[in-house]
């Protein structure tokens, strides 16, 4: 993973601002949240992550239709640091994410995922 991913995806997790090279982290505040934290990769909002006061915390992500490496790359390690033991890949053109059992589904844009934090 590279370095700007796993500082980055980090800050999300954690509820820090933090900029590095092309991929940038903002936290707010909103009503009824905890806090929320956005990652963007060139400007795209990529991933979004929302602490529930005492609720579900919920994690977000999406390509924004940029089906590059360095957005899986990018994707796959926010999924990393959040302990979602899912992975993103790529067969013939084609992006696929692949269960904790093992099973491969077609990758779709504002995938969302419990976090137990």
């Amino acid at each position: 993973m590279r370095k700007v991913t796993e500082k980055t995806a980090k800050a999300l997790l954690h509820g820090q601002s933090l900029g590095m090279g092309n991929t940038h982290v903002h936290t707010a505040q909103l009503p009824n949240l905890e806090s929320v934290g956005y990652l963007y990769l060139h400007g795209n909002l990529i991933a979004t992550y929302e602490r529930n006061n005492g609720g579900v915390n919920t994690l977000t992500i999406t390509n924004c239709n940029w089906w590059t490496p360095t957005t899986k790359e990018r994707l796959n390690g926010i999924l990393k640091v959040f302990g979602v033991n899912w992975h993103i890949y790529q067969k013939d053109y084609t992006w696929f994410i692949m269960d904790f059992m093992k099973r491969s589904h077609e990758f779709y844009n504002n995938m969302t995922f419990d976090i137990d934090r």
